[in-house]
């Protein structure tokens, strides 16, 4: 006996804990691989989010030029007598 324990309880608490930390292991590689999933599609959300920002201050600068040379027309038209 070891202790008070007998050797076949020893042996079957040290598989347990054995198949415990396995069992662990296993889970924090899951873990591990969602999380890089999820950090993956999120990166490429950015992306394509950052894409249709780029269409958005096109677009606006485009309608700051046009305005800007609707201006420019608009003040060299004299106004008639």
């Amino acid at each position: 006996m070891i202790g008070e324990h007998r050797k076949e309880e020893v042996a079957i608490a040290r598989n347990a804990i054995h198949e415990f930390k396995a069992y662990i292991a296993e889970q924090s590689e899951w873990r591990d691989s969602i999380c890089r999933q999820a950090a993956d599609d999120a990166g490429e959300k950015i992306d394509d989010l950052n894409k249709e920002l780029d269409y958005f201050r096109t677009t606006f600068n485009r309608r700051v030029q046009y305005f800007a040379a609707y201006q420019i027309v608009s003040d060299s038209v004299r106004v008639a007598r």
